[in-house]
């Protein structure tokens, strides 16, 4: 308890539940006492043979100044706008 108090007073904090209802993870980020996001926690499997990935992973999230979370966000919404074009190119 000690410590969940000393995480209410820093400036930035996450807390994260289960809900055993729908068993999924989310996450309440909160930057200020107004603030709210409310979000889901994934859990991304690598195989034994391609762990090299992670570091892949790091290493290309840290080029580009994002965290992993942010750097896999904007690969899938880039996948999705490329994916978008091209079914428009197809329908003409």
């Amino acid at each position: 308890m000690k410590i969940l108090h000393e995480l209410m007073h820093k400036h930035e904090f996450m807390l994260i539940h289960r809900s055993i209802k729908e068993n999924k993870m989310n996450t309440h980020t909160r930057r200020n006492n107004t603030d709210t996001d409310l979000g889901k926690c994934i859990c991304v499997s690598f195989p034994y043979h391609e762990l090299d990935l992670l570091e892949d992973l790091d290493k290309l999230a840290r080029q580009s100044y994002q965290s992993k979370s942010q750097y896999l966000r904007q690969l899938v919404r880039k996948d999705k706008y490329n994916n978008q074009q091209s079914a428009s190119h197809l329908s003409r």
